[in-house]
């Protein structure tokens, strides 16, 4: 909401593509469809092209520790046209 307020965010779509830049963040929808309370995610972008964009996240590592939490930090390929994508951000 911040971001929108100052003018800062763009939301899903054929705009994104072409004002995404490294240094913007990405905004997803991660709550559970059966019902859970919901939950986002971002990454912060280090490359993009037309279709996807590069990111580092923290928790998206795919191996789980023993307790069951994921403590890692990675670079992730995301799809632009991810349905659960709301949109980028950047900081000015």
């Amino acid at each position: 909401g911040q971001a929108k307020l100052a003018g800062l965010w763009t939301p899903t779509g054929s705009r994104l593509r072409t004002v995404l830049r490294p240094g913007h963040y990405l905004v997803w929808d991660r709550s559970d469809p059966a019902g859970s309370s919901w939950q986002g995610h971002i990454g912060v972008v280090v490359d993009v092209d037309d279709e996807v964009a590069w990111t580092i996240e923290a928790n998206a590592d795919r191996v789980v520790s023993p307790d069951g939490r994921i403590y890692a930090v990675c670079m992730v390929e995301r799809r632009l046209d991810d349905p659960r994508l709301f949109g980028a951000g950047r900081w000015e």
